[in-house]
């Protein structure tokens, strides 16, 4: 068993690396955005820091209809934001979303739930203490 779980965490971690070492996007780039299965972490430019992280089987999907242009009813990230920054007005949100943040990804579909949580504990993304 723990031979098992030193090989996740070692694979888990070569992946987070692969995953920071990823070219960054901002919210205006969803051409460059597959519509794959993958996990993202998003950024605060302003603060420099990882605020969100996620997964999803669709990753443009995610990123740009939920996030950007979502509501605080669909997009755990914006109703995260939304309250950090004091904010309620959806377009407000949204344009926050498209200043303020900028992503990364890594496509994958096996275990991606597990390495989200991974990426979670590691990270420790600001919205999601």
């Amino acid at each position: 068993m723990e031979n098992l779980v030193r090989q996740r965490v070692d694979r888990f971690t070569q992946m987070l690396f692969k995953l920071l070492a990823s070219p960054i996007f901002g919210f205006k780039d969803s051409k460059m955005t597959p519509r794959a299965p993958g996990v993202y972490i998003i950024y605060d430019k302003e603060k420099n820091n990882v605020i969100y992280a996620g997964e999803s089987g669709d990753l443009r999907r995610r990123l740009f209809t939920n996030h950007l242009s979502g509501n605080v009813e669909a997009s755990a990230f914006r109703k995260a934001l939304s309250k950090a920054i004091g904010l309620s007005n959806e377009d407000e949100i949204s344009r926050q979303v498209k200043e303020r943040c900028v992503f990364q990804f890594l496509e994958i579909d096996a275990e991606r739930k597990m390495f989200e949580y991974f990426i979670i504990a590691v990270l420790d993304p600001e919205l999601q203490r």
